[in-house]
C-alpha cells in the first residue's frame, strides 16, 4: 500500500460518499436505498483503511496520529446528525444535497496529502515460514480489540435503541443517551496516549471491560435514564481507546513495510464485527428478550480481557 494510493483511494471515497447520496435523492426505493448503502459501505472501507494508514506515516507515534483522525471523526459524527436535523426540517432533500456536496469537497483535502513512497516488500523470513500477521504478539490483541469496538458501534446503531425503546425511553431521550455514548468516545480516544503507555495487556484489558460492562449494563438499566447514561458514557469511553489503541499496536508490532497491512487487517476483524454483531443478535432475540441479549454479548466482549489477564503468553 502506498500514500499515492491513499490519495486515490480517500478522494474516490469522497466521490463515492456523494454518489451514495445522489442515489438516495433520485428515488428511495429499495434497490436505490441498497445500492446506496453498497456504494457507502465501500467508500467507507477505502477510507478507513488509508486514512489511519496516512495518519501513522506522517505522526512520530501512531497512537498520537490515530488519535487525531478519531477525535476529528468524533466531532463530525456528532455534528453531522444535528446538521441533517435541522437541515431535513426545511427539505427532505436538503440534508442529501449537502452529502453530495460534502463528498465532492472532500476530494479538494486528498489532494494536498502529503505523498511518500510505497512500502517497501515484505521481508523473506530467514527460516522461510513467515508467522501470519495476525498471530503475530501485539497484532492479535488489536485485532481483539478493534472487534470489541466494531461490536460496540454495531449495537449502538441498533440493538441498544431498540432496548431503551422497549423499556419505555421516549425517543428524545433516546437520542440524548445515543449522543452521549458517542460524546465519550472523543474522551476514550484522548486518553488513548496514557491508557497505550500502560502497555498491550493493560490497553486491551482496560478497553474492554469499560465497553463490555458498559454495554452489559445497559440492558438491565434500560428503563432508568440515569444509570443507563452512565453505562454508555462508561462503554464509549472504552469502545475510543479500543479503536484508537488497537490499530497503533497493530502498527507498532510490525515492521514499517508491514504497517499498512496490519491496518488493513484490522479494519477487516472490525467491518466483520460490524457485520455479524447485528446477524448473531437477531438469532439471539429470538430465544431471550432485547435485554437479555445486550447483557450476552457485553459479557462476551470482556470475554478476550478476562483470557488475556490470566494468560502467561506474551503479547506485548
Amino acid at each position: 500500500m502506498s500514500d499515492t494510493n491513499n490519495f486515490e483511494e480517500e478522494a474516490g471515497s469522497g466521490l463515492m460518499i456523494a454518489i451514495s447520496c445522489a442515489l438516495l435523492a433520485i428515488s428511495p426505493a429499495v434497490v436505490f436505498f441498497v445500492a446506496s448503502q453498497l456504494v457507502q459501505g465501500i467508500a467507507r472501507a477505502f477510507f478507513w483503511t488509508s486514512s489511519q494508514t496516512h495518519a501513522v506515516r506522517t505522526s512520530a507515534a501512531p497512537v498520537s496520529g490515530l488519535r487525531d483522525v478519531n477525535l476529528a471523526a468524533g466531532i463530525g459524527a456528532l455534528l453531522g446528525p444535528t446538521v441533517a436535523g435541522y437541515l431535513w426540517e426545511a427539505s427532505v432533500q436538503l440534508p442529501l444535497m449537502m452529502g453530495i456536496v460534502a463528498g465532492s469537497v472532500a476530494v479538494v483535502p486528498a489532494a494536498l496529502l502529503i505523498r511518500f513512497p510505497p512500502f517497501a516488500a515484505r521481508p523473506s523470513s530467514p527460516t522461510g515460514r513467515d508467522v501470519r500477521l495476525w498471530r503475530r504478539p501485539g497484532v492479535n490483541a488489536a485485532c481483539w480489540m478493534n472487534t470489541g469496538a466494531g461490536v460496540w458501534k454495531s449495537l449502538l446503531n441498533s440493538y441498544v435503541p431498540l432496548a431503551l425503546s422497549l423499556a419505555g425511553q421516549p425517543a428524545a431521550v433516546i437520542g440524548i443517551l445515543l449522543s452521549i455514548a458517542n460524546a465519550t468516545v472523543l474522551v476514550g480516544s484522548t486518553a488513548s496516549g496514557w491508557v497505550r503507555r500502560r502497555g498491550v495487556r493493560a490497553s486491551l484489558v482496560i478497553g474492554m471491560i469499560a465497553t463490555g460492562l458498559g454495554l452489559a449494563a445497559v440492558g438491565p438499566f434500560a428503563g432508568l435514564t440515569a444509570p443507563v447514561a452512565i453505562a454508555l458514557a462508561i462503554s464509549g469511553i472504552g469502545a475510543g481507546v479500543l479503536q484508537t489503541v488497537g490499530p497503533a499496536i497493530a502498527a507498532e508490532k510490525v515492521h514499517p513495510e508491514e504497517r499498512g497491512d496490519a491496518l488493513a487487517l484490522t479494519g477487516t476483524f472490525r467491518a466483520t464485527a460490524l457485520f455479524l454483531s447485528p446477524l448473531g443478535m437477531a438469532g439471539l432475540v429470538t430465544l431471550v428478550p432485547v435485554t437479555a441479549a445486550l447483557l450476552a454479548a457485553g459479557l462476551l466482549i470482556i470475554t478476550p480481557a478476562a483470557t488475556t489477564w490470566r494468560s502467561n503468553k506474551d503479547v506485548d
